[in-house]
């Protein structure tokens, strides 16, 4: 393949650019098909799965995903519930996921309930991964005091190298609208360091294979996300990142082959700039 590169590049001929609902694999920058992943996400200890959190499409394709993999009986973690609380489903969905944490006001419950759907159909056991809220705003303003000692010890024994740390406060600043003041980087960098240990920490404490964790894109990268704080080279682990992008050329992605095993391409969306409203939170 890179050898192919190297002659159209030469030749002088343009490089192919992928569309709208194509999966590549990063490393060999493939086009696959759906089925030829499923494949593969079989024979993996962790899958990761990001998703851009307002976006219909990540949540079906990753139901799809799910339900082709429900034969394994995998375990699901969740960002959106809360940490290490085991969804039992009733006759009503919504409770059911309220009572582990879910918030259908910060998650819009019209956008996640045909993922959540399948999983209840499915049998598909669902469990917390993340801190509660109120820990995340206490490490925010506190540090590392906040931070409860098992992912403490974890988040120690894992740090970042220079471009992931350097990536993850670019995007700290971006997702604050580049209003976040200097001194309260170190917390926020710590809060989020924290948050996927949670994630993690609750994937490692099932004894399932496979175990599923849906949460943001910005949590399955491998250059500052979980897959930095997992310690086991025994470990199979797979992180794919769903993107809003009509095309994507090869200059492009190698942007992303330090970030994400594969890459699904939903089709570019138009929304209003966030930071026209943007506001810190109360406190900060």
């Amino acid at each position: 393949m890179i050898k192919a590169l190297i002659v159209l590049i030469w030749s002088g001929i343009a490089l192919p650019a992928w569309s709208a609902g194509q999966i590549i694999e990063t490393a060999t920058q493939a086009s696959i098909s759906q089925t030829e992943l499923i494949t593969h996400l079989k024979q993996q200890d962790y899958i990761l799965l990001g998703e851009v959190h307002d976006e219909p499409l990540h949540h079906l394709r990753r139901a799809d995903l799910i339900k082709a993999l429900a034969e394994l009986q995998p375990v699901v973690v969740a960002e959106q519930l809360e940490a290490n609380q085991l969804v039992t489903y009733t006759d009503n969905l919504l409770d059911d996921v309220s009572r582990a944490g879910f918030d259908a006001k910060v998650w819009d419950w019209a956008l996640y309930s045909p993922l959540l759907m399948v999983l209840e159909a499915q049998k598909v056991s669902l469990i917390g991964g993340n801190l509660p809220i109120s820990v995340v705003r206490d490490i925010s303003k506190s540090g590392a005091t906040a931070v409860p000692q098992t992912l403490r010890d974890m988040i120690s024994q894992a740090g970042l190298n220079a471009t992931g740390e350097s990536q993850l406060v670019a995007d700290l600043e971006a997702g604050h609208c580049g209003h976040l003041p200097k001194q309260y980087l170190p917390n926020f960098i710590l809060a989020q360091r924290a948050r996927d240990a949670s994630m993690l920490n609750a994937m490692q404490n099932s004894d399932h294979k496979p175990v599923i964790l849906l949460a943001g894109n910005g949590h399955v990268r491998k250059d500052y996300g979980i897959p930095t704080l997992i310690q086991s080279t025994a470990k199979q682990v797979v992180t794919i990142g769903f993107l809003q992008v009509d095309t994507l050329t090869p200059e492009q992605l190698q942007d992303y082959q330090q970030q994400f095993d594969y890459l699904w391409l939903t089709g570019a969306v138009t929304r209003d700039d966030p930071c026209l409203a943007f506001k810190l939170p109360h406190g900060n």
